[in-house]
């Protein structure tokens, strides 16, 4: 059989068909069978092939290499679709920090699309033939074989194939130190991360809750387990983005498919932003918090019972004290067995005078200096790795400016009980990781500017700093802080402050003192600030006529204290968000306060009764002193409603104590059964005869209710509901001098 290619000119085409067929006869395998021979006569190349096999593919091959010119413009057309397609995946792709294929090809393509239009203007015979047939059948070809190229990339969705490891391995990361609290968290995330229908997961929170240590945490969790997993890849991104150098570090070990419940590939990272868990697709980003209480307190009460730490009393308020063996043992550990003793530097009650000297200061990370003779702090070493100083009670009288220039890491400053510490310096403002600063029992005057510039300041305490005159301007630049202690501050809470306060909106925990009658009408009806509000003194002020409602939204508020104050009654209220006023919340029938632990009320000359006290579930310790008035603590008129919904007051109450209330006549009306009651204490409460208790009240056998007083008559006037209760209670009965709350229990702590 005979196959003719008809061409336009003999002269300048035949050397053209040979390089076609050329092309061809590469291509082609022919069995040992076929016989070929080609000539070329006039303007007529023949080929002779004398095999039908041979033939259907001399047909096919004739089909595709005419179709490199005759659907050039239906190739071009169907390339730039599909490399915008290519693009918009690789867009997407790019912003997850994914390596594909499609750049190989994107150049080569865009060549091509460049020289579109005059390839075009080339062809002839409606496409079937070109002006120059070379350019046009080589040009045509690339086209197609790059369409195919992209279309078979754009199919398979950017699944780079590699070459699978021999063996399984994780880069196990070193952990400088295990995070308590975070076993619970760190199960919940494991199990997240391990469902299918997971591909990508974020971790947001505050810096400093453990959030690298949780993903280390499961990075390392994989070396003891496959999981069907491939690789575990650690990277690390920094603020500077630079995403050619995420992407080598990933193609080191692979590329990666996008995560997908088919591909069952999966991406975790850690940001403090939840917007960024978004921004990657993160459907259910986990956030991990702080530990701010309940499980530290646990994680306290576990090692007090294993006898590493031990209870103590002081001032007024529980605290715990760890043992010199204990501590030790507990730096060695902290230190790597103490192949790391300079990463801890511990030197509390060495009676130094100056900072210790350090053999390298730069791999130290925490220091105590606490009760040292310390009294001036000069330009330091370089501590770059130093993350907690505390210089409490270290006899402070001045830090140089020059001190905390090289401290670049410091995250926690203590320098609080340093009674003679009258300034900081400016040079404060350095401390650029600074979240941490106590200054509270100290004589500063002023903060300085340079505290604005602490943009990482979460915490904040400022009790008792009598001297301190001012802040304005200071807390409105703090756009981070969280905890805020300004209890017996000099200063007074003006709009001015309130306002500032009002700005901080990651704010959680307020401690607050308030003697003006403007400011303390601001605070009551901010629903945000009453509901931060954890400590509230309200001291100082003329409230006869008005009294006060304290908004139920105050959840978390655990101490409540009134100081000299004129005020004829304490209520409960609500606030309106529209006028922005509380109003006083009639016949409650329902618990509040639910956080409230402790109460004083001294030299409040109006109030009546304490009715309020009755919504406070938990309340465990109540101090009122010098409140002339006062008739009852819960009025039975007042409270008839609560009783009927069930409630029964204080049933948490551990220390009572009524002082100078000439004209208290009940404390309850009927017995309460008082099962947490230790001890109550009467001084000078005349006409207060008769005691809310019966047999069955309060703790029963050796730790059972201690009743003091301090007139000796008064214990016989005291009228017992009846001989069981009169033989139980009177054998508890202490009498002691005019000053029994010297012995530092818990409400002996009153403000003065």
């Amino acid at each position: 059989r005979k196959v003719y290619l008809q061409l336009q000119s003999a002269s300048t085409l035949s050397s053209i068909a040979l390089g076609i067929i050329s092309d061809f006869l590469g291509s082609v395998k022919f069995q040992a069978s076929a016989f070929l021979c080609s000539s070329i006569m006039g303007n007529c190349v023949s080929l002779s092939i004398s095999s039908d096999q041979s033939m259907k593919k001399i047909c096919q091959w004739l089909d595709i290499q005419v179709g490199y010119v005759h659907n050039l413009e239906k190739n071009l057309s169907a390339l730039e679709k599909t490399m915008e397609e290519l693009r918009a995946k690789l867009d997407d792709l790019s912003r997850r920090v994914w390596l594909t294929r499609v750049e190989t090809f994107e150049n080569e393509a865009n060549n091509l699309l460049i020289a579109r239009n005059v390839q075009l203007q080339r062809l002839c015979l409606l496409g079937f033939c070109s002006k120059s047939l070379i350019l046009s059948y080589r040009y045509g070809k690339s086209v197609s074989m790059t369409l195919r190229e992209v279309e078979k990339l754009n199919s398979k969705v950017f699944e780079v194939i590699v070459e699978q490891a021999h063996t399984f391995e994780v880069e196990e990361r070193q952990l400088q130190s295990t995070i308590v609290g975070l076993k619970e968290m760190l199960e919940n995330a494991w199990n997240h991360l391990m469902e299918d229908r997971v591909g990508i997961m974020g971790f947001y929170g505050m810096g400093g809750v453990g959030k690298t240590t949780l993903i280390t945490q499961l990075n390392n969790k994989f070396s003891g387990m496959t999981c069907g997993f491939d690789f575990v890849i650690w990277v690390v991104v920094s603020k500077e983005l630079q995403v050619e150098k995420i992407q080598s570090e990933i193609a080191r070990k692979i590329g990666i498919p996008f995560p997908t419940t088919q591909n069952r590939c999966k991406v975790a990272f850690t940001t403090r932003s939840k917007a960024i868990c978004a921004h990657m697709g993160v459907e259910e980003p986990m956030e991990v918090k702080c530990l701010a209480e309940n499980k530290g307190y646990d994680i306290i009460g576990s090692l007090v019972r294993a006898s590493l730490l031990t209870d103590v009393k002081w001032y007024g308020t529980e605290n715990v004290c760890m043992h010199d063996v204990v501590r030790e043992m507990a730096l060695w550990i902290a230190s790597d067995l103490g192949a790391q003793k300079e990463a801890f530097i511990v030197r509390a009650g060495s009676g130094l005078s100056e900072m210790p000297k350090v053999e390298n200061c730069n791999v130290v990370r925490r220091m105590s200096l606490i009760k040292n003779k310390i009294h001036h702090l000069s330009s330091s070493h370089e501590y770059l790795e130093l993350t907690t100083l505390l210089l409490q009670k270290a006899n402070l009288t001045n830090i140089s400016s020059e001190f905390f220039k090289s401290m670049p890491r410091l995250a926690v400053l203590d320098l609080s009980y340093n009674g003679n510490l009258f300034e900081l310096p400016d040079g404060i403002s350095q401390l650029v990781s600074l979240q941490y600063l106590n200054l509270s029992y100290t004589s500063i005057r002023h903060l300085p500017r340079g505290v604005q510039e602490l943009k990482k300041l979460i915490h904040l305490d400022l009790e008792e700093t009598d001297n301190l005159s001012n802040i304005d301007g200071i807390l409105s630049s703090l756009h981070n802080l969280k905890i805020l202690n300004l209890s017996r501050a000099g200063f007074s809470l003006d709009c001015n402050i309130l306002e500032e306060l009002l700005t901080l909106e990651h704010l959680e925990i307020l401690t607050i003192e308030i003697d003006l009658q403007q400011g303390l009408e601001q605070f009551l009806s901010s629903h945000k600030l009453t509901r931060a509000t954890r400590n509230l003194t309200i001291r100082g002020m003329q409230l006869e006529s008005s009294g006060i409602s304290l908004p139920i939204s105050m959840e978390n508020l655990r101490e409540f204290n009134i100081v000299w104050c004129s005020i004829s009654e304490i209520k409960m209220g609500t606030i309106c968000l529209e006028s922005k006023t509380v109003y006083p919340l009639e016949n409650p029938r329902t618990s509040c306060f639910l956080s409230l632990s402790k109460v004083i009320i001294l030299d409040c000359k109006c109030v009546k009764e304490l009715t309020l006290l009755m919504f406070a579930p938990n309340l465990r310790d109540l101090s009122v002193k010098s409140a002339k008035k006062l008739e009852d603590v819960i009025n039975k008129e007042k409270s008839r409603h609560g009783e009927k919904s069930g409630i029964v007051p204080f049933r948490r109450l551990e220390f009572l104590l009524l002082g100078d209330l000439p004209e208290l006549k009940n404390i309850y009306w009927n017995s309460l059964p008082f099962p947490c009651l230790k001890r109550m204490d009467i001084i000078r409460c005349p006409n207060l005869k008769k005691l809310p208790l019966d047999s069955q009240s309060g703790k029963h056998g050796g730790n059972g209710v201690i009743i003091r007083y301090t007139v000796k008559e008064w214990i016989e006037t005291v009228e017992w509901i009846d001989e069981a209760t009169k033989t139980r209670f009177l054998r508890s009965c202490l009498h002691v001098s005019e000053t029994p709350n010297q012995d530092n229990q818990p409400h002996s702590s009153v403000p003065t």
